[in-house]
């Protein structure tokens, strides 16, 4: 099982919610003082094909992504962030 994705700096869970509203909610979350792993609880998410932070999700985006410009994960996959950078905030 590969561990480390993004030196556990996110996630990859399955939602029935949106990536738009996982990232809403976390901003919210963190404005209103509260810990990612309190806003994580929150969130209606499970796991997906991997462990969340199997670097497979990494692996499978690269070998899938051929000549396009961009890779985004395919529904119902979603990003948590679980260690923020103020940046990720504004």
């Amino acid at each position: 099982m590969g561990r480390n994705l993004s030196l556990n700096t996110i996630e990859i869970w399955r939602s029935e919610i949106s990536q738009v509203e996982i990232v809403k909610l976390t901003r919210d979350g963190i404005k209103n003082g509260k810990s990612l792993k309190a806003i994580k609880k929150k969130l209606p998410i499970e796991q997906g094909f991997y462990e969340p932070d199997s670097i497979e999700y990494a692996n499978t985006l690269v070998a899938n992504i051929g000549k396009t410009l961009r890779a985004t994960l395919e529904e119902p996959l979603c990003v948590v962030f679980v260690d923020l950078k103020r940046w990720q905030l504004d």
